[in-house]
């Protein structure tokens, strides 16, 4: 360490502030001990006190070191003396003596020191330049003298003028004139109101008396205008259903134990990792509310929670019993791939699982497993009411949905951590507000809010946008009338597909510059083992299958196919299931006819499940000049579309039954084993 600062003591503390020039103020009281009068100046060329040294800096000097035990005692012992800033020692009991500089003559630093005392802090040097600064006394408050009133500020005319006239005049002009114009409105203003008072009341009574007399006439006819709006608004839309508070709460009750008892029983009988990244996506969670960055290695409680329940693949991490876990064993090197999600699913799902901790008691990694089983009764009933609007009748939706509650690819998703668990929830939503609300007034609020929550938890999640938009454009051309009203409505639906749109990629752009901004490490380094210097058109073209519904077994839990005839069961019913979904779309365009809401929806959801693909794998390599074979799993977001779409092509009542049969059957016994194997 060096010497301490010019303007500090010993003990650290600053040095007192200079007091201000002793010619600003009014002349102090003399004090015991002083002549009360200030040297004179010298002349010009006379000898005055002896100047400092050349290297002292200008300003104040060193503060004395004070006592460690607090202020120094003073002169009759009594603490809490100090020095006086005229070079005197003032306090209790003591009287000031001659400054150094005074008139008295300046002292030799013996002197200073035996004055000085034992307990003393040293008094200046004799060459100090302290400013001569007064002692200033408190003014007794009986018969203040004159002489001590703080100066009066100078006069308002004596400020600067501007432009030859004074600051504070300049405006006084418009102020006369803005206080006459108002005193000249409100005038007028009274002599209106008081002429037209009398008319006023007058209407005013007789259109509340109306008003009453129409409320009374219209209540017990039912023809209020708010009902005749609400009936015109829900018989416009063609070929919805209306439901009944009944229905609603069956299927709610219904698909919301359904949903439950899958996730419940699969995650008490699947206890290791899933491989798809469920150990990032588990750091994520665990770190919520904040977002993770690039270059963010694991931490600690989602390291031995890998460790300790091990992973689902060839890869194996440390051992359990580790005592420390280095990130670099784990995968990808320990770093964390979960920033290049949006933040919103982890909040949600750490929230999620303190609540459901704190309710049942369950470990951090099954409390974050469970979150799932909301996100699955949510996406379900969303799915119901979305194929009862396309026109399904209620037991082909809820059969629909049974039979997707227990599909592997969504039964698995809802049942490890990954966000792929919103797929199904955020398609089913952001399609149902196109469907139910895209021709109504409230599309300006509820549209934009369903853009937003598209991309807010997966980017990919953007693929059900398309399918929203493309039903609003062809709703709007497939509605009857002449070509002028179709196209006044399709020039409507444009701008409603604009509120579903332009929220969607203002958050997604919102979202990749917050993942830039926060990123450790530069994006580019985790992406390099996929760089390619140019994009062939077989690998575009190879992704047109990719977001179609999926007839093979991606990732599946081990307990479902532990032998091969579960093996072979659940591969017959993942192709049966992709089969069916494929089929339907297909049949409700050939069907539009008499479905045009199911039409409306089938085109879109065509067109982007065999372009998203292509689509994918070219955007992906102009953002980051890389290529790979985009996953299954990315498409998820379709399924709520293909399912809607079984529901309503099926127009036969004993059809819908039988796939309500079969979905109920699935669902049983997808329980059933997950119960066996948990036991």
């Amino acid at each position: 360490m060096g010497a301490p600062p010019a303007d500090r003591a010993e003990t650290g503390r600053p040095a007192p502030a200079a007091p201000p020039n002793a010619a600003a103020g009014p002349a102090p009281t003399p004090r015991t001990g002083q002549s009360g009068r200030r040297p004179p100046a010298p002349a010009d060329g006379a000898a005055g006190p002896p100047p400092a040294a050349a290297s002292a800096p200008a300003g104040p000097a060193p503060a004395a070191a004070e006592s460690a035990t607090g202020p120094p005692p003073t002169a009759n012992g009594a603490p809490g003396a100090a020095a006086a800033v005229d070079g005197s020692v003032a306090g209790p009991g003591v009287a000031g003596g001659p400054r150094v500089g005074s008139p008295n003559g300046p002292r030799s630093a013996p002197e200073v020191e035996k004055a000085a005392g034992p307990g003393f802090p040293p008094l200046p040097p004799a060459d100090s330049r302290w400013p001569a600064a007064p002692v200033v006394r408190p003014v007794p408050a009986a018969a203040p003298s004159p002489d001590r009133w703080p100066p009066l500020p100078p006069p308002l005319r004596a400020q600067p003028r501007v432009g030859g006239r004074p600051e504070a005049d300049r405006w006084q002009p418009a102020l006369l004139a803005a206080s006459r114009t108002t005193a000249w409105a409100g005038a007028w203003v009274d002599a209106a109101w008081r002429a037209a008072e009398p008319h006023v009341r007058r209407t005013l009574t007789s259109t509340g008396t109306a008003l009453i007399a129409t409320w009374r006439w219209s209540l017990p006819r039912g023809r209020l205008a708010g009902g005749w709006l609400w009936r015109a608004h829900r018989g416009r839309l063609d070929g919805l259903a209306r439901l009944g508070a009944l229905e609603v709460l069956v299927a709610f009750v219904v698909l919301t134990g359904t949903a439950v008892a899958l996730v419940d029983l699969h995650v008490h009988a699947f206890r290791m990792l899933s491989p798809v990244d469920e150990t990032m996506h588990l750091d994520a969670v665990f770190k919520a509310p904040r977002p993770i960055s690039a270059g963010e290695h694991l931490g600690e409680e989602a390291m031995r929670a890998t460790a300790c329940r091990r992973i689902y693949s060839p890869f194996q991490p440390p051992p359990c019993d580790s005592p420390v876990l280095q990130p670099a064993s784990f995968q990808a090197n320990g770093f964390s791939t979960a920033y290049i999600h949006p933040p919103q699913y982890y909040r949600v799902a750490h929230w999620l699982a303190d609540v459901i901790h704190g309710r049942w008691g369950t470990d951090d990694v099954d409390s974050a497993r469970l979150g799932g089983a909301a996100w699955l009764a949510v996406g379900l009933l969303l799915l119901y009411l979305l194929s009862r609007r396309l026109g399904a009748g209620p037991a082909a939706a809820g059969g629909a949905a049974l039979l997707i509650a227990a599909w592997p690819p969504v039964w698995y998703a809802h049942s490890v951590v990954t966000p792929d668990v919103t797929s199904l929830a955020v398609g089913a939503a952001v399609l149902y507000a196109a469907v139910a609300w895209g021709r109504s007034p409230a599309a300006v609020v509820v549209l934009p809010l369903a853009g937003w929550a598209s991309v807010s938890f997966k980017l990919t999640n953007v693929l059900v946008v398309g399918v929203a938009g493309g039903y609003l454009l062809l709703s709007a051309l497939l509605r009857r009338g002449n070509w002028q009203r179709r196209l006044t409505r399709v020039g409507i639906a444009a701008g409603a597909a604009a509120l579903l749109a332009v929220p969607a990629a203002l958050t997604a752009a919102a979202v990749s510059r917050a993942t830039e901004a926060r990123a450790i490490l530069p994006l580019g380094v985790f992406g390099a083992g996929y760089y390619v210097d140019q994009l062939e058109t077989s690998q575009v073209v190879a992704q047109w299958t990719h977001f179609l519904p999926p007839i093979s077994i991606a990732h599946i839990a081990p307990f479902v196919r532990h032998t091969p005839e579960n093996s072979q069961l659940w591969a017959t019913l993942m192709a049966l299931t992709g089969g069916l979904l494929t089929a339907a779309m297909l049949a409700a365009i050939f069907d539009g006819v008499r479905n045009r809401a199911a039409l409306a929806v089938a085109v879109p959801t065509l067109l982007v499940s065999v372009l998203g693909g292509p689509l994918y794998a070219l955007a992906n390599f102009a953002a980051t000049h890389g290529y790979f074979s985009v996953s299954v799993r990315y498409g998820y977001v379709l399924i709520p579309c293909w399912a809607a779409l079984l529901a309503a092509v099926i127009r036969d009542r004993r059809l819908g039954y039988g796939l309500l049969g079969l979905g109920a059957a699935v669902c049983t016994y997808a329980i059933w084993l997950a119960a066996a194997s948990a036991a």
